[in-house]
């Protein structure tokens, strides 16, 4: 995320904010609030490192929705409750990491209905933000409509109305929804590159390839726990990047160049296809019972 920050802030002191337009507002914003989710979910395990990478993503994914606002291409209502969720986000998870909203606490309360809230906006937020993606008619109904459908669900079931087989399953909402809006970011972005090449100039090739290269490098440990969701997450993420740096290649800047170079592109898709190729042969050599183990 830094390379693109830098670059913005290049382009705000060369007086060319206009490239800003190619970043999507919405999927930073939805890359934002998964990080959020996130946090608030490491915070609850006491895992301090996963949360401070986390807390890094909040504030980097801020820095740049900020730009974005700054430059005219994010709405001002939006960046307020972005403003407001960071600095809500930042007391509270304070007071939990410093061990003042304890659970054996009357204000344990306090975080408990933040995590809930957290995953009702998310709810909310995620099929609002694939409408934003792919129509360019502005309603609120879908945040509505899924708002009211989650707040309902938690009601019904902290009152335990819910079927048994139903019961309790709104503390796993808040990663699935992390999961569902980080795979949406770069989808979202990609949408944006293809729809309107002019600014494509604005996107950072830097961070294209690191968020590739870390979402690649996750793939093997979410293949070998067999997690479905971190795999997915981090396959998609993966193969949406690699579209983006695609829209790049396709795409050509008013000199008549490419906005990446073709043989850049073509060798990171060799390397690319093959790394991925190896995973999957190395995961099913290792899954493959040995001779002996058979014979046995």
């Amino acid at each position: 995320m830094m390379p693109q920050v830098v670059k913005n802030a290049s382009n705000f002191m060369a007086g060319n904010a206009r490239a800003l337009a190619a970043l999507s507002w919405v999927g930073y914003s939805s890359s934002y609030f998964g990080n959020l989710l996130l946090l608030a979910y490491f915070v609850t395990k006491q895992e301090r490192e996963a949360a401070l990478i986390q807390a890094i993503g909040v504030a980097s994914n801020t820095a740049v929705l900020a730009q974005i606002w700054a430059a005219g291409y994010m709405p001002g209502t939006a960046f307020g409750a972005v403003i407001l969720l960071s600095s809500a986000a930042l007391v509270i998870t304070g007071l939990k990491v410093t061990g003042k909203l304890e659970a054996g606490r009357k204000r344990g309360k306090i975080w408990t209905a933040w995590h809930q809230a957290l995953g009702l906006i998310g709810v909310a937020l995620l099929p609002q933000a694939i409408w934003a993606t792919f129509s360019s008619t502005i309603t609120p109904l879908p945040a509505c409509i899924a708002g009211a459908t989650g707040a309902a669900f938690l009601a019904l079931d902290r009152s335990g109305q819910l079927p048994p087989a139903m019961r309790g399953h709104w503390a796993s909402v808040p990663g699935w929804t992390a999961t569902l809006l980080f795979m949406f970011q770069p989808l979202a972005q990609a949408v944006s590159n293809f729809s309107g090449t002019a600014d494509l100039a604005g996107l950072s090739v830097g961070s294209l390839l690191l968020a590739m290269t870390g979402n690649g490098l996750m793939v093997p440990r979410a293949l070998a726990m067999r997690d479905a969701v971190w795999l997915t997450g981090s396959t998609w993420g993966t193969l949406l990047t690699w579209t983006q740096l695609l829209s790049l290649f396709v795409s050509f800047t008013p000199s008549g160049g490419r906005y990446f170079p073709g043989w850049i592109f073509a060798v990171t898709s060799i390397l690319l296809a093959g790394y991925l190729a190896v995973i999957a042969f190395k995961d099913a050599e290792a899954r493959r019972p040995s001779m002996t183990t058979s014979s046995l």
